[in-house]
């Protein structure tokens, strides 16, 4: 028998790993995604005290485990996203292993668990867990959690410890396993007897409850920004009945799913609230009836209900539900559904069986494979959101930013203004905006929005430097030279205000003030745009000699940028090594043969060598290139060409 439910659970995991075998296909999201694992400076340059430091959180929460594992992943594999997607695979395999082992210790029989592991595993709503990668969170606590219970019932209580501290690392919402054990132990289950257990489960329960008051005050900030903050005890708990009676509904009928769920409160009286906790309460009613002949479903019951605990909003907790907020109520909440349909054997005794594996075939599978399609990358997740909430201005926003990172502007453009549309106050959408108009020329209404953006945001430094170089742009350098300041103001490591400033101090011929920028961009950005602009600069302070080595360095760190070999030519000439000059402008040239400026040099250098044949065919190809409004060289031009 025990080698029969091996090869069961085996056909089990067989079946998981196929279905969701396309997520390894899918790309990161910019719902979290890029916080947690793409732009995370704690993935790509790890360092153990930073990572476990209180103060360092990920998306408003201390998961160090989960940092850990992408900072693993990031060392193997880099920044595909295959690997991390078939990480959080595997892990979800490992916590279906568990599932079934933890059922089959809780007496439930091995047939009940193989058919709850199964569920577990494939049920749609547990797409969102493994088809994200930031989900890692959930993945990691259950699969600490789950060993964590398993080597409490088995007696092990210093193993049952390490790895509750583990799951407890990776998510807050592992404190539900203590609780699962003293349900557990309550029940008679394990190698304690209640009595035994109770010093091991204070131990825990320390644990869990630090665990807790961590969250709470790491999320304090987000929490009290929002709506559910304001509401009391009632209005809260008259949300969350429609959101139990919908997830008993996804439960068995799995249409209509989304990333986020909105609810507002409703009157006691309010119809869909009164049926809402009737279906509720019937719900719970049917549980006790199915649980009063067997302790292993009624600790599966109280299991499930320990689980949902935390996403109740008894507390104020997120406005939104989700998916993923399920996640450990599918471990047990499979058998009870399984539990219901114990009348059928009745009529015979596989039927139960029959009727879920066809649910499983007809229902379960299908839905569960188009919320994995949903999950592919960010423009399927956001367009699937929009089409079930179609005003929702945060996916209008994720959707436009996507298309700006993708060059997509003409489908960026319209999703940005939505979102503006739906909501006035979305800073971040209104620079993304700016920044688009910014490359298409509209510079005047980029610079509108970015004013409306640092009047609300002052510290909004990437702001505050786009609004300081558009300034520049235009001429209005003083006022440019203000915002650059206040961008530098809010963050001294900005490199690239620091850099627009050393740009605009070397216009304005303030040129120590321009030296001093660039000069202190050289130990973390040594980028060829910082040497050739300080070479630019010495080159102008009567310095050629270092303005040479400035701009040979330029040039070896990007031999394909114009401005390094330009600079370097004028320094060469400067020096008096024409013959090098003039192969320095002419790399210059190649590199961007349309600029009018470097074909002038290129000919003054070649007058000075007495080139005349060639100063002049290169005077002719920059009077060829002159832009509308004629630089003061023009006429010097038209004399070398003779």
């Amino acid at each position: 028998m025990i080698a029969r439910s091996n090869r069961g659970l085996l056909l089990v995991l067989l079946a998981t790993a196929l279905l969701y075998l396309p997520t390894l296909s899918a790309d990161f999201v910019n719902f979290d995604d890029y916080d947690y694992v793409r732009d995370n400076p704690n993935v790509h340059h790890p360092e153990l005290t930073r990572i476990f430091d209180l103060h360092t959180l990920t998306v408003w929460d201390w998961t160090p485990l989960v940092t850990l594992s992408h900072a693993a992943e990031y060392r193997l594999w880099g920044s595909d996203p295959r690997w991390y997607h078939a990480t959080n695979l595997a892990l979800h395999l490992g916590c279906t292993v568990f599932v079934y082992f933890l059922l089959v210790d809780l007496g439930v029989g091995t047939a009940v668990a193989l058919l709850a592991s199964l569920i577990f595993a494939t049920h749609p709503l547990q797409v969102e867990s493994v088809a994200w990668i930031s989900a890692r969170k959930n993945l990691l606590a259950a699969l600490f959690g789950l060993g964590f219970c398993r080597a409490f019932l088995a007696g092990k209580p210093l193993y049952a410890t390490l790895l509750l501290t583990l799951a407890l690392g990776s998510k807050g919402t592992a404190i539900v396993f203590p609780a699962w054990v003293a349900a557990a132990a309550a029940f008679g289950f394990g190698a304690f007897s209640l009595s035994r257990a109770i010093p091991w489960l204070a131990v825990y329960g320390t644990l869990a409850l630090g665990r807790g008051l961590l969250s709470a005050a790491v999320q304090a900030p987000v929490i009290v920004t929002r709506s559910a903050a304001d509401m009391n005890l009632s209005q809260r708990m008259s949300v969350m009945g429609p959101v139990l009676a919908t997830q008993l509904r996804q439960f068995f009928l799995p249409y209509d799913l989304s990333v986020r769920y909105f609810w507002s409160a409703r009157p006691w009286l309010d119809p869909r609230v009164l049926l809402s906790w009737g279906v509720v309460i019937c719900a719970v009613g049917a549980c006790v009836w199915v649980a009063r002949r067997s302790r292993g479903v009624a600790v599966c019951a109280a299991f499930a209900g320990i689980a949902l605990l935390p996403t109740l909003n008894i507390v104020p907790a997120p406005e939104f539900q989700a998916d993923r907020y399920v996640h450990l109520a599918l471990v047990t909440g499979s058998v009870l559904g399984i539990a219901l349909l114990r009348p059928f054997s009745r009529i015979h005794r596989w039927l139960p069986g029959i009727v879920l594996l066809l649910w499983w075939a007809t229902v379960g599978v299908p839905a569960t494979r188009a919320r994995i399609a949903v999950w592919r990358n960010t423009e399927t997740l956001w367009q699937d959101v929009l089409q079930r909430t179609p005003d929702d201005a945060f996916a209008w926003d994720s959707l436009g930013k996507y298309y700006l990172e993708t060059g997509e502007s003409d489908k960026a453009e319209p999703a940005l203004r939505r979102a503006l549309v739906l909501a006035p106050g979305y800073h971040d959408t209104r620079y993304n905006l700016a920044l688009l108009l910014s490359h298409r020329g509209a510079t005047a209404e980029a610079i509108a929005d970015l004013r409306l953006v640092v009047g609300f945001q002052p510290s909004f430094a990437e702001a505050q430097t786009l609004l300081g170089q558009l300034l520049a742009t235009e001429g209005q350098t003083a006022e440019g030279l203000v915002h650059l300041n206040a961008a530098l103001d809010v963050d001294r490591a900005n490199a690239r205000a620091r850099y627009q400033r050393a740009q605009l101090y070397a216009l304005q011929g303030r040129l120590d003030l321009a030296a001093q920028d660039f000069e202190a961009l050289l130990p973390t950005t040594p980028a060829s745009p910082v040497f050739s602009g300080l070479a630019a600069v010495r080159l102008r302070q009567g310095r050629p000699a270092e303005a040479v080595e400035l701009a040979q360095h330029a040039t070896e760190k990007n031999a394909q940028q114009a401005e390094g070999w330009d600079v370097l030519g004028q320094a060469l000439c400067a020096v008096g090594q024409l013959d090098a000059a003039d192969a320095a402008v002419a790399r210059g040239v190649a590199a961007n043969p349309n600029a009018a400026d470097l074909w002038y040099r290129l000919a003054k250098i070649r007058q000075q060598r007495g080139d005349v044949v060639g100063a002049r065919a290169a005077a002719a190809r920059a009077l060829q290139l002159l832009p509308p409004v004629q630089p003061e060289w023009a006429e010097d031009a038209r004399g070398l060409a003779g």
